[in-house]
């Protein structure tokens, strides 16, 4: 913890000054904010938006990983599909951001997990047990679009029976059908972030799921359109931009079908998760504090303010300055990325808030303003409302950005930086003595 101190300077002679009314003249103070501590609140990681598995050793942050749980799901986007005998199951993985070493490969090794479990209440910390035999392995390189894993015949088999059962209850899913794991191999220096499923609509009227999800291919092909034909209701792929299923825009408006001569739909799935461990974590730099988009290790910041420091004075503007770290410390090697969110969210968050999980939105999301790479905040209502005795909180806890289930670390520069020092710049309005 940083303990805090206020250095001030005021100027009665800038710019506007002579636009205020008779009577008054204006002061700003340059307060350089010092009251910093990096704290761990809860944190939730099921069914984000993003889920991630990998292994990355950062130089700033020490070695991150990831373990991701995947619990299939039963539905599509028609009620007449069904998983015919024989059919393959494949699993796509739709990579979204890539954090770590490019120059090689992501390994993950699949693994069938061996209990119930909830997505909802998947933590940082959680850990849920899984059969130490793989059952396949994937591969990632930086700019992998999508993966197509084929799913053991056994395990499509049994997910035949779940998929096709009339009115299966979603209780005996969650008691059966418990999903994989994804897990790093030993060799892999990266962590990569999963897009999760979502209905698309092509030009054509054709609904799917886009993202990772299950594709069901049937064996044969239906002869029941109007023309001898086969049906082709559930015969649309995203596609991915061009992906490695070989999905591609067709140029009619449609997608590609990797299966042309075999009906198929996607499934997707009913819950996600991943856990999230640190080990080997290097002693905090001085110059640099380092800020999570998860709740792990989030920056509280007390702007220690005191109603005494404004009597008689007016707060007409007041704006919160904090910088990005230019130095070197912060700068990963040749060939190795960091995703960043390119803003900050900041939380008011009361005692008992802070001891569940945060659901609260953000009361600031400063952009990076691209110039100085400096976040600015306006805190004038902040301030003022403190000043009338409507609010208690002097404090905000931030984050690098939304928990999405990316990692987005940002690197701020440390009370003592000079000019991108953390500052508070407070314009004040004094009556004319």
């Amino acid at each position: 913890m940083l303990a805090g101190l206020y250095a001030c300077s005021n100027d009665n002679n800038i710019a506007g000054a002579s636009f205020v009314q008779s009577g008054q003249n204006i002061a700003i103070d340059t307060l350089e904010v010092t009251d910093f501590e990096l704290v761990d609140l809860l944190t939730y990681t099921g069914n984000l938006s993003v889920f991630s598995a990998g292994r990355f050793t950062d130089p700033v942050l020490g070695t991150i990983e990831s373990t991701a749980f995947l619990a299939p799901g039963i539905n599509s986007v028609s009620s007449s599909d069904s998983v015919h005998a024989g059919a393959e199951v494949y699993l796509v993985l739709h990579p979204f951001s890539f954090y770590g070493d490019t120059t090689q490969t992501a390994t993950f090794n699949l693994h069938f997990i061996e209990q119930r479990w909830r997505p909802v209440a998947i933590r940082k910390d959680s850990e849920i047990a899984f059969n130490p035999a793989p059952f396949g392995q994937v591969q990632f390189a930086a700019g992998t679009d999508s993966v197509l894993f084929q799913m053991p015949q056994q395990w499509a088999d049994e997910y035949r029976d779940f998929f096709n059962e009339e009115d299966s209850p979603l209780e005996n899913v969650r008691e059966n059908l418990f999903g994989f794991a994804l897990v790093p191999a030993a060799e892999t220096n990266a962590i990569v972030s999963f897009q999760t499923e979502a209905i698309i609509t092509d030009s054509l009227g054709n609904r799917n799921y886009t993202g990772t999800r299950l594709l069901v291919v049937n064996p044969e092909v239906h002869d029941d359109d109007d023309n001898g034909g086969e049906d082709s209701s559930n015969r649309f792929f995203p596609s991915d931009n061009g992906d490695d299923n070989g999905n591609g825009d067709n140029g009619n408006g449609g997608f590609t079908d990797p299966f042309p001569n075999r009906q198929s739909f996607s499934a997707p799935f009913r819950g996600n998760g991943f856990n999230t461990l640190r080990s080997d974590i290097p002693g905090e730099s001085p110059d640099v504090i380092s800020v999570f988009n998860t709740f792990e290790q989030v920056l509280r910041l007390n702007l220690n303010l005191d109603s005494r420091d404004f009597s008689s004075q007016a707060v007409s503007r007041a704006e919160l300055l904090l910088f990005e770290d230019l130095g070197p410390a912060s700068v990963l090697p040749e060939g190795q990325v960091r995703s960043s969110s390119g803003r900050l969210q900041f939380y008011v968050l009361n005692e008992t808030e802070r001891n569940f999980e945060v659901i609260k939105l953000p009361l600031f999301e400063p952009p990076v303003r691209e110039s100085d790479l400096s976040y600015r905040v306006n805190v004038t209502e902040f301030i003022q409302t403190y000043q009338l005795g409507r609010r208690s909180e002097t404090e905000f806890f931030i984050t690098s950005g939304p928990n999405n289930g990316q990692f987005t670390p940002a690197f701020l520069a440390a009370p003592g930086s000079g000019e991108r020092a953390p500052k508070l710049i407070i314009t004040r309005i004094n009556p004319e003595k």
